[in-house]
């Protein structure tokens, strides 16, 4: 399995952002991944994440 940021697979956090529009900034992700049942693990890959929404 191909292993992403924080040894995630790119598809494991991807698959908890079901239902978000883009762009989107990272307490956003965090929310909408929350709502989606995302574990703490998939939450803290989120919050690591470079918040480049403004950019």
């Amino acid at each position: 399995m191909t292993r992403g940021i924080g040894g995630h697979s790119p598809a494991n956090v991807t698959n908890h952002l079901k239902g978000i529009n883009f762009p989107a900034s990272r307490v956003d992700l965090e929310k909408q991944a929350k709502d989606n049942g995302a574990e703490e693990d998939v939450l803290e890959v989120i919050r690591n994440m470079p918040d480049e929404k403004d950019h």
